[in-house]
């Protein structure tokens, strides 16, 4: 038995919970077997990266085959290593406008980060050029000549925290009175798509303004889950207005920036009605559609041995590799699985091992088991409804 220090499960050498239902911001950080996917993810944001030229990047998967959790574990690495600016959102229910669309984006958009790029870049602009100068050159190569991004921008850069405070609200497309958008320097607040859609295009020339030199992200990455709920929106001139806002958005802001537009359908060809004409017609063939399948059983009893590897105290030596399953126990699960005709898709694989584990793990903490068996796991497979499997 381990420490139980920082461990919550010494009796099953494991640090946290290894199963969850949906990704959360610890478990995104962990990337079990699918080797394959990996290399394609990183192969395609490598290679716009590089580029810098603005494309759409479609991911499609199987439901609960691990797209959201594909996603977020990307956005937490490349934020991490500084080389895109990600933001993650969910498709909104019912938008009516790109304009709705665009709120869930500024609501999660980190306004710190983004922050400290605006500090860099009006310090370099500060250096070439004197005060009224530097605000000109802003206006004119980074905000498209927009007066009230310039001073919004400049406030949350530079301003009290007040000013940081209103000049993020406005980005946020708040309804600020007049005495807060005096407070700031901007004429009016943005109530329309084409505003919107301006605003993406100075954020992103923003955060990628001489990447180099001042090191900062080279591409911002909009990645929007569960894109397919756009054929859920009731009335036709929403989802119009939506496919029209975000093709403005790609052909206005023609470097630096992507989308990932991902979608859970019963089959990929579903992805080209979904897109509609505009967007399926800007689609790169050097980009093709990302396929998040099913497992094999050896992709599935590699995903198992990984994901509890990567619940362990660090340098933990354990009875099996696949503690506190035993191999002939994850073979047994994953067969039964199978033979019941459900999918071997990482949420329903990790749910049907939580509900086992779940059933052992107290006669492991207690000495009455050692690990979890075949016949163990067979016992606790006779107690799940037949009804189950046909949902």
């Amino acid at each position: 038995m381990v420490s139980n220090e920082n461990v919550e499960y010494p009796h099953l050498f494991l640090r946290a919970w290894p199963f969850t239902k949906v990704p959360d911001e610890e478990f995104c950080k962990i990337w079990a077997d699918r080797n394959k996917l990996k290399e394609e993810i990183e192969s395609t944001f490598s290679h716009a990266i590089k580029r810098k030229i603005s494309q759409i990047c479609i991911f499609w998967a199987w439901y609960g085959a691990g797209k959201t959790h594909s996603l977020m574990h990307y956005q937490w690495k490349l934020n991490r290593t500084g080389e895109a600016y990600v933001v993650f959102t969910e498709f909104p229910q019912n938008p009516r406008s790109f304009l709705d669309l665009y709120k869930t984006f500024s609501e999660n958009l980190d306004f710190e980060r983004l922050r400290e790029i605006l500090i860099r870049v009006f310090e370099y602009l500060g250096k070439k050029s004197k005060e009224t100068e530097k605000r000109r050159i802003f206006r004119e190569e980074i905000a498209n000549k927009w007066r009230d991004f310039t001073n919004a921008a400049e406030k949350l850069a530079c301003g009290d925290d007040e000013e940081k405070e209103i000049a993020e609200m406005w980005m946020k497309v708040s309804n600020l009175k007049k005495k807060e958008r005096d407070a700031i320097n901007v004429s009016a607040n943005i109530t329309a798509d084409d505003e919107a859609i301006k605003l993406i295009t100075c954020i992103t020339k923003s955060i990628t303004f001489n990447s180099e030199k001042l090191k900062q992200p080279k591409m911002l990455i909009w990645m929007i889950d569960e894109f397919n709920r756009i054929d859920d929106v009731r009335r036709e001139d929403h989802r119009a207005a939506i496919r029209l806002g975000l093709q403005k958005v790609f052909d206005h802001t023609s470097k630096n920036f992507c989308f990932v537009l991902a979608c859970s359908t019963r089959s990929i060809d579903d992805i080209y009605t979904i897109l509609g004409d505009a967007l399926r017609d800007r689609l790169s063939v050097g980009a093709p559609p990302m396929r998040i399948e099913t497992l094999r059983m050896d992709e599935a009893e590699q995903f198992i041995k990984e994901l509890l590897e990567n619940f362990r105290p660090p340098q933990t030596k354990v009875p099996e590799e696949y503690f506190p399953f035993s191999i002939e126990a994850v073979k047994y699960t994953l067969s039964h699985m199978l033979a019941n005709n459900v999918p071997l898709t990482p949420r329903k694989v990790m749910d049907f091992h939580d509900f086992v584990l779940h059933e052992g793990e107290d006669l492991i903490k207690r000495g009455e088991v050692k690990a979890i068996s075949l016949e163990f796991a067979s016992k606790c497979f006779d107690k799940i409804p037949k009804e189950y499997y046909k949902l």
